[in-house]
């Protein structure tokens, strides 16, 4: 029996190679109403309708990549007496995304973003159901905008910087790090400590050693180092640049653009907060 859709529900359908070919051939050819057939161990327990969006992993890069959406059209399970069963769906009104999106660029605006790309373990079948507005942070650019943002940020830090700031985050809750989900208090938070303990430093480090400069000769300047454990010199000019570096990649700018910006997500960031009501931020030391 074929179940007619309700367009309440949205999925996200990862493709192989040969599928997404498939996809693309016939919508070359005039048609926006595709037929896949699979092979299930399991019948679905509930209705599988509503919209769908398309991933696949590109071969080249290895990125996986949302590129089109549809419309579940009908879903029909042919039952077999021993074996596993076929499953044959339809989708309609397919078509291609105004632009191709990564997957990493909007990882952190799904609740379960490590079982995207896995198949799923009750119908060993790639689809997995999302909520509206993940479907709609890849489909219109609605992301998560604060956890985004501060994720990104704390996952360039060095690992010394990002245990100074694990402890910052521990101080916060001390029960359990992982429970803190204020996103707009974390970036807070990864605000000052980048300002204070990289940006600061960074900036009177690249100053004093243009005092420096001025102070002694370019030969004895290239000599000047520091002792480390790896390696007897550790020079000056490759420790400055570091510091430049630094200055370039976090500068205030970023804050600044994230609360401009932040005015205009409100409405979805309320949305996404219920949806990610008591799920921790993903802060790790790794």
């Amino acid at each position: 029996m074929f179940i007619s859709p309700k367009d309440n529900k949205y999925w996200i359908f990862k493709l192989d190679q040969s599928k997404r070919e498939f996809i693309i051939d016939r919508i070359l050819s005039g048609t926006n109403e595709i037929e896949l057939k699979y092979e299930i161990k399991t019948v679905p327990k509930n209705e599988i309708d509503g919209k769908v969006l398309f991933l696949y992993q590109n071969d080249l890069t290895k990125n996986y990549e949302f590129e089109y959406e549809a419309t579940i059209n009908k879903t029909e399970v042919i039952r077999t007496e021993s074996g596993p069963h076929s499953f044959r769906i339809v989708f309609d009104q397919v078509k291609k995304i105004d632009k191709v999106i990564n997957l990493e660029d909007v990882k952190y605006s799904f609740k379960n973003s490590t079982n995207i790309t896995k198949s799923n373990r009750y119908l060993n079948l790639n689809l997995n159901s999302i909520s509206k507005v993940e479907f709609e942070a890849v489909l219109y650019g609605d992301i998560f905008f604060s956890r985004t943002i501060f994720l990104k940020l704390y996952e360039t830090l060095p690992y010394e910087h990002k245990l100074a700031f694990y402890k910052i985050i521990f101080d916060l809750n001390p029960y359990e790090v992982k429970l803190t989900n204020d996103h707009e208090l974390l970036l807070l938070k990864l605000e000052n400590y980048i300002e204070n303990y990289i940006l600061n430093p960074a900036k009177l480090f690249v100053e004093s050693s243009e005092i420096l400069k001025k102070l002694v000769d370019e030969n004895s300047y290239e000599k000047i180092g520091f002792n480390t454990t790896r390696r007897a010199i550790d020079y000056l000019d490759p420790q400055v640049n570091y510091a430049e570096n630094f200055i370039s990649l976090y500068n205030n700018d970023l804050f600044d653009k994230f609360k401009q910006t932040y005015e205009n997500f409100k409405e979805t960031e309320s949305e996404f907060k219920k949806l990610f009501k008591n799920m921790p931020s993903p802060v790790t030391l790794t």
